[in-house]
């Protein structure tokens, strides 16, 4: 029996999606342009075609999708976000360092 899993990964270009029958290993995936302007577009295009091209219907996907986006990261590195502020506590003075990763070991609390 097919235990089917769904992914999504929107990026600044392209929508990726992932089909994965867990129990088989198989693997199927879709490309689309993202749609920057309503995200979700994209995502519903490319999972509408990749259920399609599997022959999968949707409700044999029984598990959480699992989502990832470079939406926000992309804006920020391109200079395309509002302008923000941060304040902080005690203790978190190298933030604005590991945004930049120019801390050498960014996960060494000791540091």
């Amino acid at each position: 029996m097919a235990d089917w899993r769904l992914a999504v990964d929107i990026g600044g270009t392209f929508t990726d999606v992932v089909l994965l029958d867990a129990s088989s290993g198989s693997v199927c995936v879709e490309k689309t342009l993202t749609t920057p302007d309503n995200p979700l577009l994209g995502v519903q295009r490319g999972v509408i075609s990749l259920l399609a091209k599997a022959s999968v219907d949707a409700s044999a996907v029984e598990v959480p999708i699992v989502h990832a986006t470079t939406l926000v990261t992309n804006a920020l590195i391109e200079g395309k976000s509002a302008r923000a502020a941060l304040i902080t506590t005690a203790g978190f003075g190298d933030t604005m360092l590991i945004r930049d990763e120019h801390r050498y070991d960014m996960y060494d609390l000791q540091k």
